[in-house]
């Protein structure tokens, strides 16, 4: 979820070149003609859905399956703006999780059998009002969160495929507690530390008592319902060093001395990404939560941020296939992204479903925007911007009021073409091809 500061994507967090390996055909440059090889071991390798929807929640889960996807993450929040901003649907009436989970758009992934694992990064409408980062506070609410909680299991209960594991997180706990940036604020003095985010100790120790509550309910539930699925609670971290060597109170730290309960451990890896290191941190992890399962929240690469993502992105996975024997689940940041709003390139396909990757695996984006820069009596002069690392003999098609032609390349870059467009040309859909790959469905009105 792009929202910290510091290492976590703004320097690195659902096309491939090892497994699973996307491409489009480029017979048939559709939406549909994009497929994924999923990983060996079935649902290892899932993708996060909260950035772009595409047309419908049920189109998106429709298009998921038509690539393979089969585990999948999403937002399950008390905060009516986020879930019509991310899924398109309407919970401002629901005062409970449980209304939310019934919607039929976001119960369909529990009971679609090509989803074999769905992770819920769930906040409650109980400890909505700062209870959540505040134990006095929260110890207030107890019962209201237990019973939110077991209302809201016994929903997912309704709707589960049997044999789902269905899995309740929460968003990067450090970056939770502090103040939406660990990193930043373990590179302060303790002076400064108190100025940025003078609350962050009351901060972690809530978190700690908010997922512990969580824990308690889902430990009643299961003790009480005989269940044909697997139902289990995540604790999610982000830094496993730079809190750390500042002698910090970590997420980590406290699911591994036991002050933090929960079936599974969370990672978001993009410290680990940053520093290139997550070989070394996985084992590292793995040797603190000993038993503890351990899955990867996130993970991923900005195709704007770093040229050779592709290249790091490949190895992250590879890695990630070494080792999911021991680490069952890890989750691409992210599936889509809403480029008309922000393209922080870390999207595999845009809000429209068109693929942001190509062939090769390098990004091709869809234009973001186009601009007639002038004309003259026979023809326009458009400028289309995007993304375009292979511009080198790139041909550019438009179709105008339903007349399709290849239109005059004048100069091509990597972050724009300009083209000739016949006068009178209107609602003009583009397709710009390069020796590597097509960006397909975009439309502008001239």
């Amino acid at each position: 979820m792009k929202i910290s500061l510091g290492p976590s994507k703004l320097l690195s967090a659902c096309a491939l070149i090892v497994l699973p390996v996307l491409f489009l055909n480029l017979s048939s440059p559709s939406p549909a003609a994009i497929q994924v090889e999923p990983l060996h071991g079935a649902g290892s390798l899932g993708v996060y859905v909260m950035g772009g929807k595409f047309q419908s929640l049920r189109m998106m889960r429709e298009h998921m399956k038509s690539i393979g996807v089969n585990s999948v993450r999403l937002l399950i929040s008390f905060d009516s703006a986020n879930m019509m901003k991310f899924y398109g649907i309407d919970t401002g009436h629901c005062r409970d999780l449980a209304c939310i989970i019934a919607n039929p758009e976001i119960s369909a992934f529990l009971s679609d059998e090509a989803f074999k694992s769905v992770a819920l990064t769930t906040y409650d409408f109980s400890s909505a009002n700062g209870e959540l980062l505040d134990a006095a506070k929260l110890k207030l609410k107890r019962d209201a969160v237990l019973n939110e909680y077991n209302n809201f299991f016994r929903e997912i209960a309704r709707h589960a495929n049997p044999k789902k594991k269905v899995i309740v997180a929460n968003w990067e706990g450090d970056n939770q507690a502090f103040c939406g940036a660990s990193y930043a604020f373990s590179q302060l003095s303790q002076a400064k530390r108190l100025q940025v985010c003078p609350s962050a100790e009351k901060n972690i120790w809530g978190l700690a008592a908010w997922a512990n509550l969580r824990q308690e309910a889902l430990v009643k539930f299961r003790a009480n319902n005989t269940l044909s699925f697997q139902l289990l609670h995540a604790v999610e971290f982000n830094s496993i060093r730079h809190l750390q060597k500042q002698n910090v109170t970590s997420v980590l730290e406290l699911i591994t001395k036991g002050r933090i309960a929960c079936d599974w451990a969370s990672y978001s890896s993009y410290e680990s990404l940053n520093d290139n290191r997550l070989a070394d941190d996985l084992r590292a992890i793995k040797s603190q939560l000993g038993s503890k399962p351990l899955m990867i929240g996130e993970f991923g690469y900005s195709g704007i941020q770093r040229r050779d993502y592709i290249e790091q992105l490949s190895a992250a996975i590879k890695l990630l296939q070494d080792f999911r024997a021991e680490i069952p689940l890890s989750f691409i940041w992210q599936m889509y992204e809403d480029i008309s709003v922000s393209d922080n390139g870390y999207a595999l396909f845009a809000s429209n479903g068109a693929a942001q990757m190509h062939i090769r695996g390098e990004p091709f984006s869809i234009p973001r925007a186009a601009a007639v820069r002038f004309t003259s009596p026979e023809r326009k002069y458009v400028e289309i911007y995007g993304r375009f690392p292979h511009f080198e003999g790139s041909q550019v098609w438009a179709s105008c009021s339903g007349f399709d032609r290849q239109l005059t390349v004048i100069y091509a870059g990597e972050r724009q073409i300009n083209v000739q467009l016949p006068v009178g040309s209107k609602d003009c859909r583009f397709r710009v091809i390069s020796a590597w790959g097509v960006a397909d469905d975009w439309t502008n009105s001239f």
